[in-house]
């Protein structure tokens, strides 16, 4: 890897991973700064509360009167109780003191005097009770093959394990029951009932079922999709992905069966943190194997040993087995080669510094314990102490002794061992120096430290993965929040620096992928390269070749194989010494091939065959009507030119014996090196020929569409970003029709010409369109300033804070004003949008301001002033311009002042009837709805707003029809005055009556004086016109607005007169003038 980076790699790949090493390295750096950190705090600890390490610190000797085997060794009433093995041969009868002895232990005494013999009634009750003698005597009397196997103690029974036969499990139990006040008292031979058997695995096996099972064409086994496994195809296999495709995996070894199925063999697992223990019986196998799989490291390991005992090490960190142990981190030992298999668990000591934890295993049928010491801190297992028995003191003080082998002795040695596994009580009575650490405790210390410890492994890992990663933030996060102390001065403060490296993980992560997929396509490649490389190893047959042209393959395609090795020693984290391997099998390939050429080649007429594929060449070219013909000749043309090359090279390298013979391959390959120079000047006149005549026709296509292409770009452009978008990808279109038309110049100018004319064309459409945002911007800006006028005058009108606020908050003003905005910014005029979200949020503001004023200065709203107890009544009328009528006559009067100004105009005093009147529609002999349904006639009959005589006599058909229709036809004359459910409800009742006089009428409908008085136009004359008027009825003053000079017209239209047209009259007598202020036409006649 090291020359991987010091080879030249692709700019893109060296700055994805130059990221990740930056990273790393820091992370490298905060994790020796973190280990540092912990080391001194560990130190610091073990200063506080005494830190003992596992180490020998005295050798004994313990001498019996015969020469014997040592069994075991327990500690009961302060005493030692020895176990012995012994042979008389002659003598018949066995003594209690021949078997057990007991030791008194001093350890502080100097070393060699620590271990003296006392009488065996010592400790009252243990070997001097009659029962006892009794039933000693009696074993040793019946059962000739009596042997002492093992003694153990517990809190409340002391056992004698004694095997009478020749299996190991053919035992007779004596025991004691513990006195709680010292001393001990013999029970019965029965102790087989009450000896306490240790579980042999702290989990449970558990078996797959059908359910578990996947099919295809190498079926496996799911372990909870974590790992898959199976027996198929002659092997076992475990694979990390669930894939039946094909039979490969991360660990293969051969099974004894090849043709089992997968319900043949069975399976059972067991998910112990982030390791899966595997038990796989394949079919027709007596021993189940045993592994061990890591779903973090993505590793399998072997381990037959589990399957005889298995226990989880404390705080998640693996398993212990007898003989070894496995890490989460993949850190794995094994002890005593293959004999471990026969042990059994025994028990469990923690020390009270909860830093060291001791795994002890029993091997029954030797007689032989071994005790396995693990350390949290350091995450590392001592080497094991392997002895015939053993005896734990409450100081911690462990006593050992190992058998000489199978040979008798009277002098037997024994070790003392200071350990930390003391008794809770004494740890307890040291003393304390009331510092900080004692305050948090030993305990607590020693599982921070551990973790922290494993951070620190963490990140010193060397083949570093995703999950590692990840393994590592999520255990710096809980250091952080399981330990409060970790910020503590007094403890370095490693919370600052745990949590710098948890955020320091969450970069690496990102750039670990990118390196992550640098490696994968580094794998991938060199195993294409593999991949082909065989493929072409297989075909090189030189033998079995005939022609010269065979050769020249051969030789190319090595010569490109090379070439693509090489580079790819280029590609970053690419596997450099496989890389080697390749080529230099490439060379030797290379060569091998090149003295068989040569050899071919000195026969005679070998490049033959050359000249005439190459005048098939010719032939072909003379047969070509079409430029896309010419690729595969071109390809021939090339194929031989590449491989006489590389034939030139051969026999210009290699040393030919004969030097007639190797002029005479020069000359040959000279030869054909010129037909094949003739051949490509015919291949380059002909198709030079044929894309003149074929280019032609194909570029007046391609410049038509691009100009129909150009139309509907135009077409799409509404924004001026689209005429930039639209220009760009156009020019991109001409650019690439320039290339692929470079060998005509004719066709350069007008592909100029049209570049121009797109530019022109897409700059003046950007600029309509920028004219017309800029005119709607200055649109919306007008509507908004309008808007914000009204809102300003509108929020100086609020009594409450609550009130105004609600206002901004929900009106539709200031909503429709913040609806500007956005469009605004949707135009990317973004500083006028900002500029009226400006004035909104200001107009908010000051109104706020004005409201605090007014409420802090003001009463009564804004009527009143006040200064302390002084109230001053203020005029806050809005000063307005208006007429009002003021002792009979019209003024004009400024709002909120005594100023008044009489209007003096004798015109506008002609309009003094209509003073009172509020509305147009209204006045005191015509009613609002009698108007409305006047003006919905009238426009039927002109046929205005959609409406006609028709549609109305349809719509009163329906039911509630003609109030719908006055109603829509209402809704438009806002200044009216028109209420809603009472004047077009009443206009719709007297517009139906109007309807059915209207069409029930007949004749009556048509005014007489249009028939008598045809001339009634202005071409009448006045005496004519006088006379006809003055039928109408008793003449009053005033004249008719038709014919006014003829004389007096009627000041009412009779009732019994037939409705004329109310053109015909518009003065305030008249009927239908009475109805609308400015009448319609007349009524159209019908036949």
């Amino acid at each position: 890897m090291a020359e991987a980076k010091d080879k030249p790699q692709d700019g893109g790949e060296a700055l994805e991973s130059g990221g990740y090493e930056v990273i790393r390295a820091r992370l490298v750096a905060q994790g020796k700064a973190l280990a540092e950190k912990t080391g001194a705090l560990n130190e610091r600890r073990k200063q506080a509360f005494g830190g003992s390490e596992l180490q020998v610190v005295a050798n004994e000797r313990v001498r019996t009167e015969h020469a014997c085997v040592p069994a075991d060794i327990v500690q009961t009433g302060g005493h030692l109780l020895l176990g012995y093995n012994v042979f008389f041969g002659m003598k018949k009868e066995v003594a209690v003191e021949d078997v057990f002895s007991i030791q008194t232990f001093d350890g502080s005494a100097p070393e060699g005097q620590a271990m003296q013999p006392a009488t065996l009634d010592k400790v009252p009750g243990l070997l001097d009770g009659e029962q006892f003698v009794k039933d000693f005597t009696d074993i040793y009397k019946y059962y000739k093959d009596t042997r002492l196997q093992r003694l153990k103690a517990t809190d409340t029974k002391l056992f004698a394990v004694f095997q009478i036969g020749a299996a190991t499990t053919d035992v007779k139990v004596l025991h004691w029951n513990v006195l709680p006040r010292g001393g001990v008292r013999y029970v019965d031979t029965r102790g087989d009932r009450e000896l306490p058997k240790p579980a042999s695995h702290d989990f449970e096996w558990t078996a797959t079922t059908r359910e578990d099972q996947v099919a295809g064409p190498h079926p496996h086994v799911s372990i909870k999709d974590l790992v898959f496994v199976e027996t198929v195809g002659g092997d076992l296999t475990i694979k990390v992905e669930n894939n039946t495709k094909d039979g490969l995996g991360i660990y293969r070894e051969p099974v004894e069966d090849t043709n089992q199925a997968l319900d043949d063999a069975k399976f059972f697992y067991a998910i112990v943190g982030p390791l899966v223990l595997l038990k796989i019986l394949p079919y027709r196998e007596q021993k189940p194997r045993f592994f061990v799989y890591n779903t973090r490291l993505k590793s399998v390991a072997r381990i037959d040993a589990i399957g005889q005992s298995c226990m989880q090490l404390p705080e998640g960190h693996g398993v212990v087995f007898p003989g070894g142990y496995y890490l989460t981190t993949g850190d794995t030992k094994q002890f005593g080669g293959g004999e471990s298999g026969a042990f059994e668990f025994e028990r469990r000591i923690d020390a009270p510094n909860g830093e060291d934890v001791l795994y002890v295993f029993y091997r029954r049928d030797q007689g032989r314990y071994v005790l396995f010491p693990y350390n949290l801190i350091r995450k590392e297992m001592a080497n094991p102490i392997q002895c015939n028995g053993y005896s734990l003191f409450r100081d911690g003080k462990l006593v050992v002794f190992r058998a000489q082998g199978e040979e008798q002795a009277q002098l037997h040695p024994m070790q003392v061992w200071q350990t930390p596994f003391m008794t809770s009580e004494f740890a307890a009575a040291a003393p304390t120096d009331g510092s900080y650490l004692a305050k948090v405790g030993n305990a607590e210390l020693v599982r921070g430290i551990s973790e922290a410890f494993s951070v620190a492994r963490l990140i010193e890992n060397s083949d570093p993965r995703r999950e590692t990663y990840e393994d590592l933030i999520a255990q710096a996060q809980r250091l952080v929040d399981n330990y409060y102390w970790l910020g503590n001065a007094e403890v370095g403060d490693l919370a600052s620096d745990v949590k710098t490296i948890r955020q320091t993980g969450e970069l690496i992560i990102d750039e670990f992928e990118k390196v992550v997929a640098i490696r994968k396509r580094a794998r991938e490649a060199l195993q294409d390269a593999q991949t082909k490389q065989t493929a072409l190893v297989k075909t090189l047959r030189p033998g079995d070749w005939k022609s010269a042209e065979q050769y020249m393959q051969a030789l190319t395609a090595l010569r490109n194989q090379r070439g693509a090795v090489i580079t790819l020693r280029e590609v970053r984290s690419i596997d450099l010494p496989a890389l080697d391997v390749l080529e230099k099998q490439l060379v030797e390939e290379f060569d091998r091939v090149s003295r068989a050429c040569v050899e071919f080649l000195v026969k005679g007429e070998a490049l033959l065959p050359v000249g005439k594929r190459l005048d098939e060449v010719l032939a072909k070219l003379e047969k070509v009507d079409n430029a896309a013909q010419l690729q595969p000749i071109e390809q021939d043309i090339q194929a031989i030119g590449d491989g006489l090359n590389v034939l030139a090279e051969v026999v210009s390298g290699l040393q030919v014996g004969d030097a007639v013979a190797r002029t005479k391959i020069l000359e040959d390959i000279s030869t054909v090196f010129a037909h094949q120079g003739r051949v490509r000047a015919t291949f380059q006149s002909v198709r030079k020929q044929l894309l003149t005549s074929e280019g032609k026709a194909e570029f007046a296509a391609q410049f038509k569409l691009f100009a129909q292409t150009v139309s509907s770009g135009l077409a799409l452009c509404d924004t001026p970003e689209k005429c930039d978008e639209q220009l760009a990808k156009l020019l991109v279109q001409l650019e690439e029709l320039a290339g692929r038309f470079s060998e005509f110049d004719e066709f350069l100018g007008e592909i100029a010409g049209k570049r121009e004319e797109v530019h022109d064309a897409f700059q003046a459409r950007k600029q309509t369109l920028l004219d017309e945002r800029q005119a709607r911007v200055q649109n919306l800006v007008a509507a908004a300033e309008r808007i914000l006028e009204g809102v300003g005058r509108r929020a100086q009108t609020f009594k409450t804070a609550d009130e105004l606020n609600a206002y901004f908050a929900a009106d539709a003003m200031v909503l429709k004003a913040k609806e500007l905005v956005e469009r605004l910014m949707g135009l990317g005029a973004s500083v006028k949008a900002d500029e009226i979200a400006t004035k909104v949020t200001a107009a908010r503001q000051d109104a706020l301001r004005a409201l605090r004023d007014r409420l802090e200065l003001f009463e009564e709203g804004a009527q009143v002033v006040k200064f302390g107890t002084f109230r001053f009544t203020v005029n806050t009328q809005v000063l307005d311009l208006t007429l009002v009528a003021r002792e009979g006559t019209m003024a004009i009067h400024l709002g909120g002042t005594d100023f008044y100004e009489t209007v003096e105009d004798p015109e506008f005093a002609k309009t003094k009837e209509f003073w009172a009147q509020q509305i147009v529609s209204e006045i005191e002999q015509v009613y609002r709805g009698e108007y409305l349904a006047a003006s919905v006639l009238f426009a039927a009959e002109r046929g205005e707003q959609g409406l006609t005589i028709d549609k109305l006599h349809a719509a009163g058909r329906e039911g509630g029809g003609l109030v719908d229709l006055v109603r829509k036809f209402a809704a438009e004359r806002y200044d009216e005055g028109y209420e809603r459910g009472l004047h077009d409800a009443d206009a719709a009742l007297i517009l139906d009556k109007l309807l059915t006089m209207y069409a029930t009428a007949g004749l009556l409908r048509v005014s007489p004086g249009r028939a008598r008085w045809p001339a009634c136009s202005g071409r009448t004359s006045t005496a004519t016109s006088s006379r006809r008027c003055g039928t109408a009825g008793p003449r009053a003053p005033g004249g008719c607005a038709r014919c006014s000079a003829t004389g007096p017209r009627p000041r009412r239209w009779p009732a019994s007169w037939p409705v004329r047209s109310a053109s015909g009259c518009s003065r305030r007598g008249c009927l239908l003038g009475q109805l609308i202020s400015t009448p319609p036409g007349p009524i159209s006649p019908r036949s």
